[in-house]
């Protein structure tokens, strides 16, 4: 007998609120985001550096 998709939904499910509750937390350790949506794209990881106000930079 076949299984029906429930258990897999809900192992998705848990992996999802697990890969959530680590991308929050390694904002709160960090005081980093870990992905930021602004006018210029969508950034993520550790590379991201926003310029201070003012500043000539790229």
């Amino acid at each position: 007998m076949l299984d029906s998709g429930w258990p897999v939904l809900g192992r998705l499910l848990v992996v999802g609120y697990v890969g959530v509750a680590g991308l929050l937390a390694w904002q709160l350790a960090t005081q980093r985001p870990a992905i930021v949506v602004d006018h210029q794209g969508i950034h993520h990881g550790r590379t991201y550096r926003p310029s201070a106000p003012g500043s000539t930079s790229c």
